[in-house]
């Protein structure tokens, strides 16, 4: 299991995830409700874009979904936004959309093509552990945002994982790469 599935997993389990995901392709697979989308957008002068579902294995993706869907609320079907996502769970998703700011610029980083990445890997790898650290250490982990502190913590729990195995390899001690 891969830092973005053990995230993904984890949010899951507080389902906001998932019924995003369940809005996203109720809208995806209505063109009634594409076009009422579209012309909501129009009415609040809100550019006229589609909704984005993730892929399990871009973390860019899920971040995406999320600010699509939170650029939408003013323009979505009250009924049926309400019907799945509450309020509450739109500022949770708010939350998760900022938490997961730092690994979308990471991600962009690292997916250069134009220039070396090998260097900057570990060099990542530490911002985000630190990152992920001072986050679960914080003293403005509130009510409003503590739902999010087991994924937090099982997301740091693998990039340590993976970060260690990079000692492998320094070490000599990995037979194969």
């Amino acid at each position: 299991e891969n830092i973005k599935s053990t995230f993904v997993s984890a949010l899951q389990n507080l389902s906001i995830h998932t019924k995003l995901r369940q809005l996203i392709i109720k809208i995806q697979h209505s063109s009634q409700r594409l076009e009422k989308l579209s012309a909501n957008c129009r009415l609040y002068n809100i550019d006229d874009l589609k909704p984005i579902q993730d892929v399990s294995t871009r973390w860019n993706s899920t971040h995406n979904m999320i600010e699509r869907a939170l650029t939408f609320t003013a323009a979505s079907d009250k009924n049926l936004k309400n019907c799945v996502i509450t309020d509450d769970n739109w500022n949770q998703l708010e939350l998760i959309k900022g938490f997961l700011e730092l690994f979308k610029e990471i991600t962009v980083i690292m997916s250069g093509s134009k220039y070396s990445t090998l260097s900057t890997t570990i060099p990542l790898y530490n911002e985000l552990i630190t990152y992920t650290e001072e986050y679960l250490e914080s003293e403005e982990l509130t009510i409003s945002n503590d739902f999010l502190k087991k994924t937090v913590e099982d997301c740091n729990r693998k990039l340590l994982e993976y970060y260690n195995k990079t000692n492998k390899f320094k070490d000599g001690s990995a037979n194969n790469f």
